[in-house]
Parts: structure tokens; sequence; C-alpha cells
């Protein structure tokens, strides 16, 4: 049958569920890029005096020891100096990074920890592997791959292009000013491509999204199948059924002001009973309840002003032969019609039964 084979529906929560706890969730990398280069504009913007501190001072090291001699000594002097210089310029790029992982993916997936992603997995070694590769979906990323390169190279030189009159000027410029116009120069093709990347990250989030739902769709058959598999599961069947019992509680509690009385035995047991002759030609059981729900019932009963009836009797009998939402038993159809022609002459109102 077709509908065994065409993947239609959309993917159930269950499956959804499975999936983001294997770490796969729809995640776009260009969101990824757009946030590094939003922190790194701040990043420059603030932090960009030092770093031309930091090189202006590796320059001039470097050209204070030209004529230096090489001896083990000296070059271990040397290496130690370059490798703080190293780290005083890559560390904070290094930390932009993790802390632009992090955004970036609780941003889009929310928090996720999973070891799933970080065993090793043979399948790309497999056929199916390259397949995917060389596939439809493979050249369409590598087509996007390319546009954005193109784009990207384009929106460089369109800025470098305008600068470059200014390059031939450095030369008359000492090194403070050429790594602040450098600085500078760099901070504005930032910009440019930051512009250009929140765009293209909004669409590539959600184009990403799109195809996560779809590779994930099932055919009627496997929603069908999941659907049973959960009916069957006791935990889903009992969370199902008090939930059910909830809602009904809920509804029921909701319709007590509407009653004209409360039947009680007194303590254990509470009925909530209404006559509309418009809407039935018996009284309707509104709620009914024991211990904890029966003094529910009677307190919200109090805050209505609804008048509470002691028979204990009568109270025991609805409460086992009556059903909420249905009108009662015609047995105690003159017992309920003599407390509510009572209540009704207690507000100066006419009972007919």
């Amino acid at each position: 049958m077709a509908e065994d084979t065409e993947k239609t529906e959309k993917p159930t929560s269950k499956r959804l569920g499975e999936q983001r706890r294997k770490g796969n969730v729809a995640r776009s990398s260009e969101v990824d890029t757009a946030f590094f280069l939003l922190i790194l504009l701040v990043f420059l913007r603030i932090g960009g005096p030092l770093m031309i501190h930091v090189f202006k001072d590796m320059y001039r090291y470097a050209f204070e020891n030209l004529t230096m001699s090489l001896g083990i000594q000296n070059i271990q002097t040397l290496v130690i100096k370059y490798f703080i210089y190293f780290w005083l310029v890559v560390g904070p790029l290094g930390f932009i990074l993790m802390i632009v992982g992090t955004v970036s993916s609780i941003i889009q997936v929310g928090w996720i920890f999973t070891t799933e992603q970080l065993k090793m997995k043979w399948d790309f070694i497999k056929l199916g592997g390259f397949k995917e590769i060389f596939s439809v979906d493979g050249f369409k990323k590598l087509a996007k791959g390319l546009i954005k390169i193109f784009i990207l190279s384009l929106i460089i030189w369109m800025v470098i292009r305008k600068e470059i009159n200014s390059f031939m000027g450095l030369i008359f410029l000492d090194i403070n000013q050429i790594f602040m116009y450098l600085l500078k120069l760099i901070v504005k093709v930032i910009i440019y491509l930051l512009i250009f990347y929140i765009f293209f990250a909004v669409a590539d989030f959600f184009w990403s999204k799109y195809l996560y739902i779809k590779k994930l769709k099932m055919t009627k058959s496997e929603v069908k199948d999941e659907f049973k598999q959960m009916e069957g599961d006791p935990q889903v069947k009992r969370k199902i059924l008090n939930l059910m019992m909830e809602e009904s509680l809920k509804r029921m509690m909701k319709d007590i002001p509407q009653a004209d009385v409360v039947i009680t035995n007194p303590t254990h047991i509470a009925i909530a009973i209404k006559y509309d002759p418009d809407i039935s030609d018996a009284p309707i059981v509104l709620a009914k309840g024991k211990r904890l729900i029966a003094e529910r019932i009677k307190e919200i009963a109090r805050e209505n002003n609804i008048p509470i009836v002691e028979d204990k009797p009568l109270a025991r009998l609805l409460y086992k032969f009556s059903e909420i939402g249905k009108p009662i038993d015609v047995q105690f159809y003159a017992a309920v019609a003599e407390i509510l022609a009572n209540v009704y002459k207690a507000k100066g109102k006419g009972f007919s039964n």
C-alpha cells in the first residue's frame, strides 16, 4: 500500500525526543559563524588596542634581537617570549570559539548533553557514506558552499578595493599607526560580513529545520505502530489515565457553581445537583466525590452560596448509583425533588417535579 512507503506524516514527539537524546537535532553551522563574527567584532572593539600593543611588542622585540647571537639561552628566551605572545593572541580567540559554540547551540536547540556523538561511527566507511557525499544533497551542499565563498570573497574585495590607495601611504606611518589602520580595516570587513551572515544564517537555520523535519517524516503505518506501542506501555497508559482524571476533575469542579444544591452525608460524601427543565426532565449530577474531593465540593458550594443539605442515606445512594453529567435515577426523584423544593422555597423560587 502507498501509505506503507510514502513518508507523508510529521515526526511524532516520541521520534523527535529519541533523535534529540542521540544529539541529532536541527542546527545550522552558519548561525555559529554569525555568532563568532559578532563576538569577534565586540572583542576587537574592546580588546583591539591591547592586541596592537602585543603585536607592536613582538615586532619591536624581533628587531631588537636580529643581531643577537643564537645561543641556547637566547633561543630559550625567544621561544618562551613568543609562546607567551602567541597565547596572548590565540587564547582569547579560543575562549571566544568555546563561548560561541555553547551559546549558539543553546539558542538553536536548547541544552543537550549526550555521548552519542562521541561514539565511533563506521557508517561513513561503508559504501552508503560515500553515496551520501556524491548524492544530490551532497552536491547541493557543495553548491551552497561555493556560492557562500564567492559572496564572502566579493564582500572582502569590495571593502579592500576602496582602501588600495591608502595602502601606499602605510610606508610613511609608524608601526603603531599601521596596526591601528589594519585593525580598523579588519573591523570594517567583519561588519560587512556580519550583515551578510545575519540574513544568511537565519535563512539557513529555517532551511536546516525544514530538511530535518522532512528527513524524519514517517509513514502512516509507522505512526500507527508507534501509537500502538505507546498504548501498550503500562507507564504511558497510567500517565494518560491520570491526565484524563485530572482533566475530568477540573471540569467537574468548574461546573459546581452552577449547582442548585449539594447533598452530603455530611463528611465523607458530597453530590452537587442541578435542575433545569429546559435541559433535562430530571435533576443532573454535576459533581460527586469522597473525602478530599467531597470537602472541595462543599468549599466551592460555600464560596458560591449554594445550599448544603445533609442526608446520609440519599447521599450514599446517589454516589453509588449516579454518574457525573447524567440525570439521577428515577428511584431518587421524590427524595431529590423534596430537597430542591425546600431550597427553592427558601430562595423564593418555584419548583415543579
